[in-house]
């Protein structure tokens, strides 16, 4: 691969941290200000750690570290990976990504149904 797509893709990575990361502390000083949470602030999870198996995966190769460097850095990318899918697998499953998790919880007089989040 290209270095230039090596480095387009480490400062993807960098910009999806920093916009999670900014999410996150947008979220919370909503919080702080009386607005509900909502759906995002559980949500930040696994663009956080797909922006972090980009980093992980391109930056050692590309600043030459020794080859056992490069495949321990591949293979904590890996695993991010997998946990950044599980995550999101959780995150669909309660309904917190999809849309209509929250708009139910409004709609109804006594609160949330039961069994939702």
């Amino acid at each position: 691969m290209l270095p230039f797509m090596r480095w387009s893709l480490a400062a993807m990575g960098c910009l999806i941290v920093l916009g999670s990361l900014a999410g996150r502390w947008w979220e919370r000083t909503m919080v702080s200000k009386g607005q509900s949470p909502g759906q995002v602030m559980r949500f930040f999870w696994p663009p956080l750690l797909m922006g972090l198996v980009l980093i992980g995966g391109q930056v050692p190769g590309l600043l030459h570290a020794p080859y056992p460097v490069v495949e321990l850095a591949d293979a904590l990318s890996f695993a991010l990976a997998i946990m950044a899918a599980i995550t999101l697998l959780f995150a669909l499953r309660s309904g917190v990504a999809s849309s209509g998790g929250a708009a139910q919880c409004d709609s109804h007089d006594g609160g949330c149904p039961p069994g939702s989040s």
